[in-house]
């Protein structure tokens, strides 16, 4: 619930030599580090507020290190070029690879 998007790399595996990233206004899936920095770039640029929550929360181990999630979630954004905040409901899966540092997105 803070717009430190700089900090979000810091939730992913820096080990992960291709990282999948699919958001929803996305035109097409985004593989590998310079499409989503790219993506986050852009995105910095536009977003003044942004604001999420999360519930319904359901995790599970489907290999050695390796978790899947699956939850739902609201966001709400005060967006460039949109006369009032803007927001949606998503369900979001996610698959996490257990690291050193705890676990780490490798796909969202």
């Amino acid at each position: 619930n803070a717009l430190a998007l700089g900090e979000i790399r810091t939730l992913w595996d820096p080990d992960e030599a291709q990282p999948f990233y699919v958001p929803e206004e996305s035109e097409e899936a985004l593989v590998g580090w310079p499409a989503i920095e790219a993506y986050w770039a852009r995105t910095r640029a536009t977003i003044r507020r942004l604001s999420m929550r999360t519930w319904d929360v359901r995790a599970k181990e489907v290999g050695p290190g390796l978790v899947v999630t699956l939850y739902q979630m609201h966001w709400n954004g005060d967006v460039e070029g949109f006369p009032r905040p803007v927001g949606g409901d998503n369900r979001v899966t996610a698959v996490l690879r257990r690291t050193s540092a705890g676990l780490r997105f490798i796909h969202y």
